[in-house]
């Protein structure tokens, strides 16, 4: 989906990339993303709830395990036992949203990120976006909250992040004209050269984005001192 390609290019600006970096991808999915964060890194460690996207995410581990060391936990981040400082960076690509608990997850998140330690997230906003249309996002992907960039910014600093920062993507027509097809007709997400021009509409109408503008997700970046 082009949307998703952009994000995670997105999240990845300006983000210093280690190769000694232990990295935590909370709600890992498939494991496709860690294991491409995973590519320059020591290590990458996934969690996610959902069993069958853990068995994906440790097939294709199995696969990578030359180049890539890996280790995906069917496990809620809270329920992991991690000790405390264990990741040099964490990220979450649209998942904290979808969390009922989200506070906790993001404290726990706090405490097994190494001081000095980043962490980068994306979260649902749909700023601009109809309540009809908000509601039936909410309803068939399971949202429990939507973040503008103030909420975010404001929750990570009360949580103790520093250094925090964050901007919304998606601010355009192109974007909300996307979405909404996608919303109307999932499949247009798997047309490879319609999705391939939205893509590359996308990357050209964000150029104009401007700091305030409202959009469809929010990405923040923070650290722990």
């Amino acid at each position: 989906m082009p949307c998703k390609v952009f994000e995670f290019k997105e999240m990845l600006r300006g983000v210093q990339m280690k190769s000694a970096d232990v990295i935590l991808d909370i709600g890992c999915g498939d494991g496709a993303l860690a294991l491409i964060l995973g590519k320059g890194a020591a290590k990458v460690v996934g969690v996610d709830i959902n069993p069958s996207a853990i068995d994906r995410a440790n097939s294709m581990a199995t696969v990578t395990a030359s180049s890539i060391k890996a280790e995906f936990l069917c496990k809620k981040l809270e329920e992991a036992g991690f000790v405390d400082g264990s990741f040099d960076k964490i990220f979450s690509f649209s998942v904290i949203e979808h969390i009922p608990n989200y506070r906790e997850v993001l404290r726990e998140a706090r405490r097994v990120l190494k001081p000095g330690g980043q962490m980068v997230i994306s979260v649902d906003s749909l700023m601009g976006m109809s309540a009809e249309r908000i509601e039936r996002h909410r309803t068939v992907f399971k949202v429990q909250h939507y973040f503008t960039p103030t909420t975010l910014r404001e929750l990570l600093k009360e949580i103790g992040f520093t250094s925090v920062e964050a901007h919304s993507i998606f601010t355009t027509h192109v974007a909300r004209s996307w979405f909404s097809r996608v919303m109307d007709d999932p499949k247009e997400r798997f047309n490879p050269i319609r999705s391939l021009l939205v893509y590359r509409e996308l990357r050209s109408s964000e150029k104009s984005r401007k700091p305030n503008d409202e959009g469809l997700f929010v990405i923040a970046k923070c650290k722990k001192e």
